[in-house]
């Protein structure tokens, strides 16, 4: 008797890797992660392996009929992204030469995009003494240097102000002349400034700093938000049963139920009245910004009895009135 092996119509596939976990697709396609084994057609196909934190590698593979084969890929670490921020020099007088790091960098107004990190600026400008300076860029955000050159000839003494602002980017002028966003250096001479810092959306904030020669000021500015009128208002919302109810407001008639009044905060005696219905009275206490709701339900006058005493007026009426 014949022994007969059946007859295979595929091909196996062995993919492992270093390291492993990495997507495997086949032409597009997601299959498994690796290490993995899979059947597949005879042909050719376009294997892509995937890893976060390494670069991708593709491949050309031939499946034979009734044959395994094997790969092994190494796959490469990526190098990291380098976090970057951006560094905006401006110099009064402008067209001064900037070097940062030792390493020129233009004239002013300059702007630079560095990786994080301690910064040596310096700023040199014919007939004016250098400026130098020590900065720290941070990812994602944005550091500003104002240099106020100062004369070879000039005596006159300088300080500097520093800056920050809570929320940041928000805008500072001096004396009535602007000098950047938040955080932010300048170098000015010594004597009282007047500082004025402004954020859309935000109450300006106002200040008098007195730079003693060679000295530093700290300005910290926590902004207050604006308060528009609306948000100083509350709103009382009524509504009732029955409908149509009158509604009055510390005795002042407002209209019919439902009803929707604006008002000062403040606290307001509420009252709804319908005829042959009981009277509903709640005091209610409207905080800026704040939405009350008020629900009434009336009472049907009929259903309740009246008082002992008139009982008794009206039996003694009926008995005495033969």
């Amino acid at each position: 008797q014949a022994n007969l092996k059946p007859f295979k119509r595929v091909g196996k596939l062995d993919i492992t890797s270093y390291p492993d976990g990495a997507r495997v697709m086949i032409n597009d396609e997601f299959y498994d992660r690796t290490p993995m084994k899979t059947e597949l057609r005879p042909g050719v196909y376009k294997v892509t392996l995937k890893k976060r934190g390494f670069k991708p590698v593709t491949s050309e593979i031939k499946i034979r009929r009734g044959r395994t084969t094997a790969r092994d890929f190494q796959l490469e670490q990526r190098r990291p992204r380098p976090r970057k921020g951006w560094l905006k020099i401006y110099s009064h007088p402008e067209n001064a030469r900037v070097r940062i790091q030792d390493q020129e960098y233009g004239r002013t107004p300059v702007e630079v995009q560095l990786p994080e990190g301690n910064y040596s600026i310096r700023i040199k400008k014919k007939d004016f003494l250098p400026y130098e300076r020590e900065v720290f860029v941070e990812r994602r955000q944005v550091s500003y240097i104002n240099a106020d050159l100062e004369k070879k000839r000039d005596r006159r003494k300088f300080g500097q102000i520093h800056f920050t602002t809570n929320p940041r980017r928000a805008k500072i002028s001096i004396d009535g002349t602007y000098r950047g966003e938040a955080p932010l250096s300048v170098r000015v001479p010594a004597g009282v400034h007047q500082i004025k810092i402004r954020l859309r959306g935000y109450e300006p904030f106002h200040r008098k700093v007195h730079v003693r020669p060679w000295g530093d000021q700290y300005v910290q500015a926590d902004l207050v938000p604006k308060i528009s009128p609306r948000t100083m208002e509350g709103t009382i919302k009524i509504v009732s049963k029955p409908h149509r109810s009158k509604v009055f407001i510390n005795g002042v008639y407002k209209g019919k139920t439902p009803l929707e009044i604006t008002t000062t905060p403040n606290i307001y005696a509420v009252e709804v009245k319908h005829k042959s219905h009981l009277t509903f009275r709640q005091p209610v206490h409207v905080k800026p910004g704040q939405v009350v709701n008020v629900r009434a339900v009336l009472l049907w006058a009929g259903h309740i009895p009246p008082p002992p005493h008139k009982v008794l007026q009206k039996l003694h009426k009926k008995l005495f009135k033969r």
